[in-house]
Parts: structure tokens; C-alpha cells; sequence
């Protein structure tokens, strides 16, 4: 447990939703609680970026229809946020 309170620390304030962020990444964490709410685990997402992805399907973007990206979950992420980012 001691390795718990130390992550727990180290993390700082978990959300509403059990997740915290950790300061200058992608990455998040999530705390997995007892019913009396104490922490008994822990999750970690590692976050990466992915530039240059866009490039790839910016003509398509242009039409404001629907793309259906099909593969590995991180390309759809990248690919999602660059064309967020473009759209505004």
C-alpha cells in the first residue's frame, strides 16, 4: 500500500471521474477505488503524439462528409485531433 500513497502523491488530485493527468504529457492516470472509496489500484494510459498523420487525408476534409478510419487506435486518435485542429 505504501507504493499506492506514494503514486498517489506524486500524482496529486484524482478527478470526479478518478483520473488525474500528469503535468506536461499525455499520459493519464485512473484510480481503481474500494466501495469506501480508498484507492486499491491503479491504471495507467500512456499518450503519444503522432504528427504528420493529417497529411494523409486533409483533401478528404475538405468535402465536411464522414470518414470511417479503419486501423491501429493510436492512428485514429492522432488523425482525429490534427483534423480538430485544422477544422478551426
Amino acid at each position: 500500500m505504501k507504493e499506492l500513497e506514494y503514486a498517489e502523491q506524486a500524482v496529486g488530485e484524482f478527478g470526479k471521474d478518478n483520473r488525474a493527468g500528469i503535468e506536461g504529457t499525455l499520459h493519464r492516470i485512473s484510480a481503481i477505488r474500494s466501495r469506501n472509496g480508498h484507492i486499491v489500484g491503479l491504471t495507467c494510459r500512456v499518450g503519444r503524439a503522432v504528427t504528420g498523420q493529417i497529411d494523409m487525408v486533409y483533401d478528404l476534409l475538405q468535402y465536411g462528409k464522414s470518414i470511417l478510419f479503419v486501423g491501429r487506435y493510436i492512428t485514429h486518435c492522432s488523425l482525429l485531433g490534427n483534423s480538430f485542429l485544422l477544422m478551426f
